[in-house]
């Protein structure tokens, strides 16, 4: 008897200490699940933040479209600097010395997140789910046009267990939490502006009698060039104007061998960075017959800055394209056609450019043709530095993320 009690001790023992062991696995294991959880939603903090700085659509204190709202999420939270191409990070004026954030959590009934034009991110009390929390960065040493993303994502099964480290308010008991980091690059509309008003691979051709057609630069940075062709240019009628005691002829390059070397690719590329069709993926397509203006004024409304016509661009009528605060970079798969008295602010890029129909344009930015340029009436070109510069290092464009930048930590 005694040694069948001490043999059942002993079982006794071994099966607790396998029971000891089997609940350290299901506790390794849940906690390695959480924490999985947790990094999964930070995750897909980091492709949602992506995806946001990327549209173009006004939003709302929701993060959600907003008609009546005035930014996109990328001017919500960010500054461009067109001088110095860096990028700032807009302050919480009812934080000092803190930016703002936005936050989302996974609700039953969906995504709902938090982009407050001022403070911390909020929900409500039935707001419940995993969660994370977006913050912008400048990286260090600071770079022109790139930008640090980190998301933090925290698990969550109920308010009490909302985790501050994701949602402003919670009690810090969230079973688990993750953190992931990445920059992002600005790849711009317009890799690098043009030196002059109008840049063309052919020939400038002025039709009718009057000198009516202005082409001015007086910026200094560009030394005043108001026409850089390829071929021929007879600016004998029309208004040139450089810089003060330049001689009007003197600013005009004509048989540049360098553009008429291009082919229309190459010229494209120089100017852009990269090929048509990878530039046609990143910006707002449209088609278009007869007038082009209201399709026009539709995308630049919508928040595009890059817009890709297919086919002739014609404008007819009076109407307004882009503003100086926010110009746009029009690529014209076809003929550019000027017939009515549009404003345009920023650079159009065309196979041709045909103003012959009398209209009084008036363009600020910068003009390039692959071909041929040919104008009259009383249109006017002047080349913006600044108009330019918002093109290239002001903020439009599209963020990519760098490769190898990805941390987790």
């Amino acid at each position: 008897m005694p040694v069948v009690l001490i043999l059942l001790l002993g079982l006794a023992i071994m099966g607790l200490y396998a029971n000891r062991g089997l609940v350290f696995e299901q506790r390794t294991a849940a906690n390695q699940a959480r924490s999985t959880q947790a990094f999964e939603v930070a995750e897909a903090g980091l492709e949602w933040a992506g995806s946001m700085l990327n549209s173009i659509t006004p939003v709302g204190a929701d993060c959600l479209e907003d008609t009546s709202a005035t930014q996109t999420f990328r001017d919500r939270f960010l500054a461009f600097d067109s001088t110095t191409g860096l990028i700032s990070l807009r302050a919480d004026s009812a934080n000092p010395g803190t930016y703002l954030r936005a936050a989302c959590v996974f609700t039953s009934s969906g995504l709902r997140c938090s982009c407050p034009g001022s403070g911390l991110p909020t929900f409500g009390a039935t707001d419940i789910g995993e969660n994370f929390l977006v913050t912008f960065e400048a990286p260090s040493p600071a770079r022109p046009g790139v930008l640090r993303v980190t998301v933090t994502g925290c698990t969550s099964t109920g308010v009490a267990a909302k985790d501050p480290a994701c949602l402003p308010g919670g009690d810090g008991r969230a079973d688990a939490r993750a953190r992931v980091t990445a920059l992002y690059a600005l790849l711009p509309m317009l890799g690098t502006a043009p030196a002059a008003p109008v840049t063309l691979a052919g020939n400038v051709t002025w039709q009718g009698s009057g000198a009516a057609v202005g082409i001015f630069n007086t910026d200094a940075a560009t030394q005043g060039i108001t026409i850089r062709a390829g071929g021929d240019v007879d600016a004998s009628k029309a208004r040139v104007t450089s810089m003060p005691g330049t001689p009007a002829a003197q600013s005009i390059v004509a048989n540049d061998g360098t553009l008429s070397g291009l082919d229309a690719d190459a010229l494209f590329t120089s100017f852009f960075g990269m090929s048509k069709d990878s530039w046609r993926q990143l910006a707002t397509v449209i088609t278009c017959a007869t007038d082009c203006a209201s399709a026009l004024q539709a995308a630049v409304a919508s928040g595009a800055q890059g817009i890709w016509v297919e086919g002739d661009l014609e404008i007819q009528g009076n109407t307004s394209i882009g503003s100086a605060d926010r110009p746009a970079v029009i690529v014209v798969n076809g003929k550019m056609l000027m017939r009515g008295t549009a404003n345009l602010f920023g650079m159009v890029y065309a196979t041709d450019w045909d103003n012959t129909g009398g209209g009084s344009a008036l363009l600020r930015g910068a003009v390039v043709s692959e071909n041929s340029f040919t104008a009259n009436g009383s249109a006017d070109f002047y080349f913006d530095p600044l108009v330019l510069r918002r093109l290239t290092s002001g903020g439009a464009g599209t963020f990519a993320r760098l490769p190898g930048s990805w941390r987790d930590y």
